[in-house]
């Protein structure tokens, strides 16, 4: 589910905006804008941005600017093949360690209608992205436009990938191609990159207040705050200091040992006759007592147990490495002849191809195709029937020699379908095949979506007869 609309952001955050194409034209619609084909975003010329970067996306085959119901305006633009899409990867995870990228365009035919001023091209797409690179915000965009016309002439434009080119059309129009847009720096507290493919202002009468303002092919991503910060790790709590080992008990004291007994006292002897003294009689002996051994001390008590050391938290991991330098990538479509036959989206079985002449088939070129497994839903798009290469075709005064579209048709088929797509072939390049050419090598192109933003140019050359 998308975020809600804008408000100011409140922490580090990315941002992102895809958009296939838009006009605005005040006071006639307000601050609203006309923007069907939107990925991440809102129809408002105020506040366009959703308040965080988020996965989505957006396709058409077939619209115009402005669609029936809505008011008139002095633009009319037509678009084939319109897709907008945004994407941060991963979605959850520290700002620091996320990729956000929007992408915005027209891969089939634009056609912008002024009155007086035609302005035309095959491709019209832009892209952006930005990432933290060695601890900083790197924002970067690309875009390309080919085949521009202005009132049907061919104007080259660099298609570097990076240029950007103003037309000063005045009094009636400006036009700028692949244009960007920056504010802010790695070190503000917010930064922006803005990248168009076409961007078509009709001039008013007063100075910088434009009529009308179409743009095909915009994409957007900013930041908000320090999203490459790195935060410091909290040191863990102290361990608990362990408890002091119990006193040990002092050890009894040993008894006294017993008095000896007084000995007896000998018996008086007997009163002899006067004369000699009798002898004294012996002392009787002493008698000894034992005394008592000391008791032995008492053991000492048992230290206690020192407490567990405390283990801090550990800190964050540290910044993601520099992101390679990109290649020159073509805004998410692919050639499929660069990729194996059974990674196709589409598969054209036609060798050869026959102006039909009766009925139905009519003026018509039947081309037989498959929509093939790999395709999620279905095959969606535009095929082309041009010459392989230049040739004489008598079609204007000039008798110019160069290739020829002989026509062009949608493709809508179900997966694992085969089907013919039909393709008319106008009246001046119907007598072209049947009076001069008779038999000519063409390439038949389809440019496919397949529903899930897969996208790829599948080619094929092929035999073109008149009968």
């Amino acid at each position: 589910m998308l975020a809600s609309p804008a408000v100011a952001a409140t922490q580090p955050d990315w941002t992102c905006r895809g958009s296939a194409a838009y006009v605005e034209a005040e006071p006639l619609l307000q601050d609203q804008r006309i923007e069907p084909i939107l990925a991440n975003g809102l129809p408002n010329v105020a506040t366009p941005d959703r308040t965080r970067c988020a996965s989505d996306s957006a396709s058409v085959l077939n619209l115009t600017l402005p669609p029936p119901g809505t008011p008139a305006l002095p633009v009319l633009i037509g678009l084939k093949a319109a897709f907008a899409e945004t994407a941060i990867t991963p979605e959850t995870a520290p700002t620091r360690n996320q990729a956000v990228s929007a992408k915005g365009g027209v891969l089939d035919d634009v056609d912008i209608n002024l009155g007086a001023i035609r302005i035309q091209a095959q491709v019209a797409e832009s892209s952006a992205s930005a990432s933290c690179v060695a601890g900083a915000p790197v924002l970067a965009g690309r875009s390309r436009v080919v085949g521009l016309k202005i009132n049907g002439l061919a104007i080259d434009v660099p298609d570097n990938g990076t240029g950007s080119t103003v037309l000063d059309l005045s009094p009636l129009v400006r036009l700028g191609l692949n244009e960007e847009i920056r504010t802010g720096s790695a070190t503000s507290d917010d930064q922006a990159l803005t990248r168009r493919a076409i961007d078509v202002r009709l001039l008013g009468v007063l100075p910088g207040t434009p009529l009308a303002h179409a743009v095909v092919g915009e994409s957007k991503v900013d930041r908000h705050d320090a999203v490459c910060a790195v935060p410091t790790g909290t040191s863990g709590p102290t361990g608990a200091t362990g408890s002091t080992g119990a006193t040990g008990s002092t050890g009894a004291t040993g008894a006294t040992g017993a008095t000896g007994s007084t000995g007896a006292t000998g018996s008086t002897g007997a009163t002899g006759s006067t004369g000699a003294t009798g002898s004294t009689g012996a002392t009787g002996a002493t008698g000894i007592g034992t005394t008592g051994s000391t008791g032995s001390n008492g053991s000492n008590g048992t230290n206690g147990t020192n407490g567990a050391n405390g283990v801090g938290t550990a800190g964050p991991a540290g910044p993601a490495g520099v992101k390679g330098a990109g290649g020159n990538g073509d805004g998410g479509i692919v050639n499929a002849s660069s990729i194996p036959a059974n990674q196709r989206l589409l598969r054209i079985d036609s060798r050869s191809l026959t102006l039909g002449r009766r009925g139905l088939a009519s003026r018509r070129l039947r081309v037989k195709v498959y929509c093939t497994p790999v395709a999620k839903t279905s095959c969606a798009g535009t095929l082309k029937i041009r010459s392989l290469n230049p040739v004489r075709s008598g079609l204007t005064k000039s008798a110019a020699v160069k290739r020829v579209t002989f026509g062009s048709s949608e493709i809508q088929l179900p997966r694992r379908k085969l089907g013919y797509v039909k393709v008319p072939v106008e009246g001046p390049k119907q007598k072209l095949l049947q009076k001069r050419l008779r038999s000519l090598k063409v390439k038949v192109s389809a440019t496919i979506i397949d529903g899930t933003g897969k996208r790829q140019v599948i080619e094929r050359t092929v035999t073109l007869r008149s009968k």
